[in-house]
């Protein structure tokens, strides 16, 4: 997430307040940490939506939203697109509670 152009919520909005997105990344972390438990392994995920060079960036955008949506109700995440490769894709956290 730290090398991403800009690091967005669950509701697509950008993550403020930060001059770049290696802040953002830890301003997200730290948001997070009360609602983290010493006694899971894991306290967030990391996933990777990717398509082929071509496909329009929007559009994977909202598809990782989507699925977010969809298969983690009620779990916290922020997606980031990373621009710098040929081929589009979209890092998500997701945290590993859910608010539930």
């Amino acid at each position: 997430m730290r090398t991403h152009s800009q690091v967005r919520f669950a509701n697509g909005e950008p993550v403020l307040g930060v001059k770049n997105s290696a802040k953002a990344a830890a301003s997200v972390y730290e948001q997070w940490r009360p609602q983290f438990s010493g006694r899971e392994r894991r306290n967030a995920y990391h996933l990777l939506f990717s398509a082929k060079a071509g496909t329009d960036a929007n559009a994977v955008m909202a598809a990782a939203r989507a699925v977010m949506e969809e298969r983690a109700p009620g779990y916290k995440f922020v997606l980031a697109h990373h621009k710098d490769t040929k081929h589009v894709h979209i890092h998500a956290m997701v945290q590993a509670r859910s608010a539930d």
